[in-house]
């Protein structure tokens, strides 16, 4: 159950219940982050996770135990998915008070960007995405979180 507060909770298990689907959609795969990566990540240690080139995603490998590594790969997942075109862009208004949580980021600039990875915040249960409205919640229940019904399979990341 997620709750957001002032606003309705929702549980997913009654969602996946709605579903008509017979079968998990294919999701992104999580890999290990090649050397280069790994560079990055040494240089970035505020960067939990994220989608690649090749349409993967990877967890920073210096990660600690307060990070939740489901939490970071179905949000990179979603952006993933985003970026290949499988799952409609964002069409909700931005609050103010989330775009001054991304001030002085990339998404500064990236309207779509941003409507992204708040979308995907929101789907992953990430309070930084700020307090989503209506809009965005529907936007995320309608377009996202059908495609994350399905328990997805981490054997081997952890």
């Amino acid at each position: 159950m997620l709750e957001f507060p002032g606003h309705q909770s929702f549980d997913f298990g009654q969602l996946l219940q709605k579903l008509v689907s017979a079968q998990a959609p294919k999701l992104p795969p999580v890999r290990k982050p090649f050397d280069s990566e790994v560079e990055f990540f040494k240089r970035s240690p505020g960067t939990a996770g994220m989608r690649t080139e090749d349409g993967s995603v990877i967890l920073n490998p210096f990660n600690g135990p307060e990070i939740n590594q489901k939490s970071v790969i179905m949000n990179e997942q979603a952006r993933v998915l985003f970026k290949q075109g499988k799952v409609p862009q964002p069409d909700f208004d931005i609050t103010e008070e989330q775009r001054s949580l991304f001030k002085g980021t990339p998404y500064e600039e990236d309207e779509e960007a941003l409507k992204e990875t708040i979308a995907a915040r929101i789907l992953s249960g990430d309070s930084s995405a700020g307090e989503p409205t209506p809009e965005q919640i529907e936007f995320v229940e309608k377009n996202l979180s059908p495609m994350f019904a399905f328990e997805p399979q981490f054997e081997g990341l952890f």
